[in-house]
């Protein structure tokens, strides 16, 4: 899936959203090893960031190149801010199904706009794709993005008891949440 270029406005400035494309692998991937170690809620550990840069390039030239799946990023100045990925179903039972795979921001640009203003493009690309059903899980403990979630009008519907467990033992619950475009969103 491809999505063009587009400024939109954040909180002391502006940033830019675009498709991810292979030329930009090693920045995106300097972003995820920033996100892990800059938070928790990130599905790997800082030891676990050990991908060979040209694995990740064919990767996101994967991504790039499916019709099923988008990684969306966010640019301020320049420098990757932040991605998203959007992942839906190929299969006819479920076609009418995405998945909101990962929205990792780095830390200096939490709470300016950029999580909410990739999911509401994500969104926007789920329903040009006549997507009626998106999925995400959540840690439990992720209040922000909890937050950020319900506001658009995603909803729970299940847990995974002890889902995440960190290095220091810690259990962190995972919630799953739905948001059905066939009912009232607020996107």
């Amino acid at each position: 899936m491809f999505r063009e270029v587009k400024e939109i406005a954040i909180r002391d400035g502006n940033a830019l959203l675009r498709s991810a494309r292979a030329d930009d692998a090693a920045d995106i991937y300097a972003c995820l090893r920033d996100c892990v170690c800059e938070t928790p809620y990130m599905y790997r550990s800082p030891d676990e960031c050990d991908d060979a840069p040209e694995k990740y390039e064919r990767y996101i030239k994967s991504v790039e190149d499916s019709p099923y799946s988008l990684k969306l990023l966010a640019i301020v100045g320049g420098r990757i801010a932040g991605f998203a990925r959007l992942d839906l179903e190929k299969r006819r039972k479920i076609r009418h199904r995405g998945e909101i795979g990962i929205v990792a921001i780095r830390k200096e640009f939490w709470r300016h706009g950029i999580g909410r203003a990739m999911l509401a493009e994500l969104l926007q690309a789920a329903r040009e794709a006549n997507v009626t059903q998106l999925e995400l899980d959540v840690a439990a403990t992720n209040a922000p993005a909890l937050a950020l979630y319900k506001s658009l009008g995603f909803v729970e519907t299940g847990r995974r008891k002890h889902g995440i467990i960190l290095d220091d033992g810690t259990e962190i619950d995972e919630i799953f949440m739905q948001m059905f475009f066939d009912e009232a969103c607020r996107c």
